[in-house]
């Protein structure tokens, strides 16, 4: 089940890179990167609640 798992985001991880141009994909996981930065500082709760 683990490999198959494994083997599932693979294949999804590579049908991403072919339909989404490798610079939006870096955009995202900056704009990602930044919310799980926001999130472990706790901001992202504190602001939302305000």
């Amino acid at each position: 089940m683990k490999e198959k798992s494994r083997e599932t985001v693979l294949k999804f991880n590579e049908v991403v890179r072919e339909e989404i141009p490798e610079r939006k994909l870096n955009v995202f996981f900056e704009v990602l990167q930044e919310i799980n930065r926001m999130i472990e500082k706790n901001n992202i709760y504190e602001k939302a609640l305000q």
